[in-house]
């Protein structure tokens, strides 16, 4: 496992080998305790009480008040109308009706729900589970993530203009 891989012009230095099993998961059994605590419980502090509060939440009800700035100056529906209702309808198992208010809540969702799925496996195994060098992106792969979140944001809200929805 000391063994290290050379690049062939010599100019970098020598870099650690990967294991077989670390190119897409590294799992770790640290000595203590408090580093698992560190690495998972405030993912999972953060997500699991979002998840809890959307499958309580009441299905029909809605606010009696609009909590959206730009809504309340404008009138119009911001980037982020729906998602409120998107996730509660998501959390309900009812997949058409946030497809319906929230097209792009769906992806968010399941990414979110994997993340908190991700940490509370690692906080439940006492190791700590980060991903390997193959499933960190890149600068650039960063910068594409962003430019199609942004895209994503833009065609919902699009949607939701043309749909009518406010």
């Amino acid at each position: 496992m000391d063994e290290q891989i050379h690049s062939s012009d010599g100019a970098n230095p020598p870099v650690p080998a990967v294991p077989a099993g670390a190119r897409w998961l590294r799992i770790e059994k640290p000595a203590a305790h408090r580093a698992v605590l560190r690495a998972h419980l405030p993912w999972v502090l953060l997500l699991a009480p979002l998840f809890l509060i959307a499958r309580l939440a009441p299905l029909a009800g809605a606010l009696p008040f609009t909590v959206c700035t730009f809504r309340n100056l404008t009138g119009w529906p911001c980037l982020f109308c729906g998602f409120t209702r998107a996730f509660v309808a998501l959390a309900h198992g009812q997949w058409q009706a946030a497809a319906t208010q929230c097209p792009a809540a769906i992806p968010l969702f399941g990414i979110l729900a994997g993340l908190l799925a991700w940490h509370a496996l690692g906080l439940l195994s006492g190791r700590i589970v980060t991903p390997g060098p193959a499933l960190r992106p890149g600068r650039w792969t960063w910068a594409l993530l962003l430019a199609g979140v942004v895209v994503i944001l833009l065609a919902n809200w699009i949607y939701r203009l043309a749909s009518g929805l406010r």
